[in-house]
């Protein structure tokens, strides 16, 4: 079995982390500490600045990037939930996010040895987008972000995606066999 720590990026500040952003990286560093082997990000900055918290041999895969906006000229936050394949002008659906990003993963599965674990650091819709390739995921309150997630018929999550909280995803290939949500 294969296990990928997919992680939603720490609390940014401009094209850094926050203060505040670093000490919580910190923090969940020694919670998950020793459990990965590789560590695996996203370009954007919040995130790979994130990912060299846990490791100074980050290895940056572009398809992890968040979702492509476009030129947004309405709120579509709640809009791209009800159609996966709505998007902005210039922008990218979830549809397309969730393939780009389940291509990103399948390959780190691919390389990793059995029975090994990778950490990978990305952004809170690029990893739902990914997670609805096995998972259902519904809008409970669009003005809070509040999603909750479905595996089989066990729930998962209901909340916001916070900084720095991560879902363990098990893997038998590339299948996914079971998922936990940790928030720290």
């Amino acid at each position: 079995m294969k296990t990928i720590i997919l992680m939603r990026h720490s609390i940014p500040s401009k094209d850094n982390l926050s203060e505040e952003g670093i000490l919580l990286a910190e923090k969940v560093k020694i919670l998950i500490h020793e459990k990965y082997q590789n560590v695996y990000s996203s370009p954007i900055a919040r995130a790979y600045k994130t990912a060299q918290i846990f490791s100074s041999n980050v290895q940056i895969i572009p398809d992890l990037k968040e979702r492509e906006i476009g030129i947004a000229e309405e709120d579509f936050w709640l809009k791209q939930y009800q159609n996966y394949n709505y998007k902005n002008q210039d922008g990218e659906s979830l549809n397309e996010t969730k393939l780009r990003v389940r291509r990103a993963i399948d390959l780190i599965l691919k390389q990793m040895p059995e029975d090994s674990c990778s950490l990978v650091v990305s952004h809170a819709t690029a990893i739902c987008a990914y997670l609805s390739n096995y998972c259902i995921v519904n809008v409970i309150d669009a003005s809070n972000k509040t999603r909750e997630v479905i595996f089989g018929d066990k729930e998962i999550f209901i909340d916001n995606l916070y900084y720095t909280s991560y879902f363990v995803l098990k893997f038998i290939g590339t299948d996914l066999v079971d998922i936990t949500y940790h928030c720290n």
